[in-house]
């Protein structure tokens, strides 16, 4: 058996015939180390790095080093070095579907505040189509256009939503290795054109309560919870579930102002009420709130609890509803869309979308009086 001295002498000797890399032992192991290593999947730079041979510190462990080195130096030398034989456990890109969606899914919380909106959120917009794919197969391009093709009807919400969510994915395997580049770019192009054509239901404006008519509604609601409710979703263009999340102690006479709390679907924002008028006259700081159990429920759930208790003290519209008219009638009164988007909690070419094409015949003949008007009064 020869001694560490020995040993050390025939790995000097060894290193002299590596171009990229040397061995050298440690407790009892053989390792290589170099500098010219690529960076392991997931990383973006690398510096000096040392790789286990998986060989003991002895003369006939190193013959085995010797050939295994010989081999990484090539590899090292024509750039052609692939790290996933070597990484284990943490660092060990997973292969199957389930490994992906499950690795995925933890990077997503790590970086994400948890609350029921969000959970809710990731679970109709990501995990849900994340299970359809074939979960004991290898991650590839291939695979997840296969899956959202078949899956999918074209000019579809659920196409989008498949686009959305396989990119996601596509994207975090790509940078720990497992999907190239190249191929993810032409996947992303290739998305972009999969994904064309949807457009969502268009508001119609005789779906939706005139301001009229909202007055009268509330005036008829007899349940004092559900008046306060109906009267705080008309003045602020609330979503429905947003009820529940409203900074109760703030409503006041004296301010105008809503607050609307962070676990919603945008987060917190203020809004303000169109008309300013329906203040005084449906007094939201008469808090009477319905009794509904909100722990754990998802915003989906919430809304649905609303809708449902719209139907049963017949409200002849939805709970939506409300809100549509509230952003129409910002529209109306002038308000400008990056504010009136702001106050709503969405973007300003959502607001301009969704809710321009919605004005009625009878709203833009108003528009149309209101010019004449001034016109008038300014020839006077």
């Amino acid at each position: 058996m020869a001694n560490s001295s020995d040993l050390a002498d025939r790995i000097r000797e060894a290193n002299r015939g590596f171009e990229r890399l040397t061995i050298r032992a440690k407790g009892g192991k053989l390792y290589v180390r170099s500098r010219h290593f690529p960076p392991k999947p997931g990383e973006r730079e690398a510096g000096r790095t040392e790789l286990a041979l998986e060989c003991s510190a002895t003369v006939s462990g190193l013959k085995v080093a010797i050939a295994k080195a010989k081999d990484i130096d090539s590899q090292l030398v024509w750039g052609r070095f692939d790290w996933k034989p070597f990484l284990k456990g943490a660092h060990k890109p997973p292969e199957l579907v389930r490994e992906w969606v499950e690795r995925y899914t933890a990077w997503h919380w790590e970086k994400t505040a948890r609350n029921p909106t969000k959970e809710n959120s990731y679970h109709k917009n990501y995990w849900l189509y994340f299970q359809k794919l074939p979960q004991d197969k290898p991650l590839s391009i291939e695979l997840l256009r296969d899956t959202l093709t078949k899956r999918s009807r074209a000019a579809s919400r659920n196409r989008e939503l498949y686009c959305m969510s396989f990119r996601k994915l596509a994207e975090f395997a790509a940078k720990q290795g497992a999907i190239d580049i190249a191929e993810l770019d032409e996947f992303r192009v290739e998305l972009k054109e999969l994904k064309r054509g949807y457009e969502a239901e268009p508001i119609l404006p005789e779906h939706l309560p005139t301001d009229d008519e909202v007055v009268e509604i509330w005036k008829n609601i007899t349940s004092p919870a559900w008046k306060w409710a109906y009267g705080v979703m008309a003045i602020y263009g609330i979503r429905p579930s947003e009820l529940f999340n409203l900074d109760l102690e703030r409503i006041l006479p004296t301010l105008d102002e809503l607050r609307v709390f962070n676990e919603t679907k945008t987060g917190t924002r203020l809004t303000y009420p169109c008309p300013a008028s329906w203040r005084e006259l449906f007094q939201p700081w008469n808090v009477v709130f319905p009794a509904i159990d909100t722990e754990g429920k998802s915003n989906n759930v919430l809304g649905e609890k609303i809708t449902t208790a719209f139907r049963q003290i017949k409200i002849p519209h939805s709970p939506k509803a409300l809100r549509h008219a509230w952003c129409i009638r910002t529209v109306m009164k002038g308000i400008p869309d990056s504010i009136g988007a702001k106050w709503a909690g969405h973007s300003v070419q959502i607001h301009t979308k969704t809710y321009h094409q919605a004005i009625s015949q009878a709203q833009h003949q108003e528009v149309f009086e209101r010019m004449r008007r001034l016109e008038e009064l300014a020839d006077q």
